[in-house]
This record gives C-alpha cells, structure tokens and sequence, in this order.
C-alpha cells in the first residue's frame, strides 16, 4: 500500500469529510465549489479523485443547478485531468437508485454513463455505488430525521414503509472506499462497485426500531405519504466485488443505530 495523492471534491459534505478523515495515510487536497480552478488541479498532480458533489435537488434547486452539481461539476473534472501526464483513477460516488426514480438519479446516472465512454488505460472510473449510507451528526439523512423526530415525541408522517432497503453505517463506506482504493490496480478501467451491507430492512421495520430504542411516545403514521412514482420495492447491494478484495461491513443496523442514538 503506497501513500498516494487524492483530490476530494465537495470537502465541505458529511461523507466527504468522513472519507478525508479516513485518508490519514495519504496526501490529501480538499477541493470545493469555492476555492475549484483547472491550475489547483493540474499543479497537485493527484493520483486519484474522490469526487463527491451531489445535489439531491430538494431545496427546490433547478434543474440546471441539479445537473450542474451532479453531470457538469464532475466532466469539467475529467476535462481538466485529462491534461495530467500521469495516469489517474476516478472515483465517483454514485447511487443505487435507478435511473428514472427522480431528478437526482437521472443526472447521476448520465455521469456514470460519460465516465464509462471517457474511460481508457490512462483513466480508470470507478463508479461507488451507494446504498443508504448514514452516521452520527448525518444531515438531510432519512434515519437522521427519524431519530430526531423520536426524540421529540412528535407524529411523524411516513409511506407504507414495506420497501426495503439496504442501510450502511458511514465506518464502514470509508473502509469500503479505502479497500478499492488499496486494490484499484484489481479492477477493470470502468467498474461499479456496489457499496452496501448486502442485507436489506424494511423501512417499517427500521423506523419501528428507532422507536423502540429511544423509548419515543411518537405516533408513526404509516400510509398517510404517498409512494413515490418509480418506488422500487427492493434495493440490496451485491457486495462480492468488495469481498473479492477483502472488506465486509463491520457493523450491524443494530449496531449502527446505537452509534447514532
């Protein structure tokens, strides 16, 4: 395992930060939207990018706004490193969801589409596939949210909450980033990497947990929100690629939820 040079990009977001944390071995460079420019890039020299920016469009963004933090931040990216004399590594932070279930999905979708037609022998792109990753102090964060609401013994609205889906604590994203990034040379020169624990919850099932363990008075509203148009019923990552090169989850929703309670 050599130390290497990685460029993070949205320094300033919870998963960003966390991966950063976990790169003590490693020179890092903290890259966001303000301090961003072509030379900062090509004068670091970096021998990867974890490129983390990511609007999900729910603060009434425009489109425009969304696919510029989601498809255009990320190709001038690519635009800019593809003047580097060395060989470089893309790391993308990518979603489970498919294609079509919103906004957010869609434009990233069509970046991961754009790195797989860009990638070559001198530009590896891999796309992180991420399942409902979650922590301590995670903000915009469904499980954030319900924890809170728990705690405050307030009614809190929800779907039907039989769609299940595939939670991971933030320790374990981190580890699961610094395994490909120890065996990237491993993989092909495009690749998906689901990142997840493999095992899937109901929603119901989660939130009833929360319930239970902060010994919350809030009355959970199953039904009285409306699924979403394209709600697919399972999402579960498929971890054998990760496991292929050593790493499994460390923690259990159990365990997890605890951390974070």
């Amino acid at each position: 395992q050599k130390e290497m040079k990685i460029l993070v990009t949205g320094a300033n977001g919870y998963l960003a930060k966390h991966l950063i944390s976990s790169f003590s071995e490693h020179t890092v460079y903290s890259l966001t939207r303000e301090n961003w420019t072509k030379d900062l890039l090509l004068n670091f020299k970096p021998d990867l990018i974890v490129h983390t920016i990511a609007s999900y469009a729910r603060n009434n963004e425009t489109i425009s706004e969304t696919y510029e933090s989601n498809l255009f931040s990320g190709i001038r990216l690519l635009e800019a490193a593809s003047e580097l004399v060395t060989p470089l590594t893309f790391i993308n932070c990518g979603t489970s969801l498919v294609k079509e279930t919103n906004l957010y999905s869609i434009s990233k979708a069509q970046f991961v589409e754009f790195g797989r037609f860009i990638s070559s022998d001198r530009l590896q792109f891999i796309n992180m596939k991420l399942e409902h990753f979650y922590g301590f102090g995670a903000l915009n964060n469904f499980l954030s949210f319900i924890v809170g609401e728990c705690k405050k013994n307030i009614d809190i609205p929800l779907t039907s909450g039989y769609q299940k889906r595939d939670f991971i604590y933030i320790d374990d994203v981190c580890e699961a980033f610094n395994s490909v990034i120890n065996n990237k040379d491993e993989f092909e020169c495009f690749e998906t990497i689901d990142v997840g624990t493999g095992v899937c919850n109901s929603i119901r099932g989660v939130v009833e947990k929360i319930k239970l363990i902060t010994n919350s008075s809030s009355n959970l509203r199953f039904g009285q929100v409306p699924l979403r148009q394209n709600e697919v019923a399972e999402i579960r990552a498929d971890i054998t690629k990760l496991q292929s090169i050593g790493w499994n989850p460390r923690h259990t929703l159990d365990e997890g939820l605890l951390k974070i309670i």
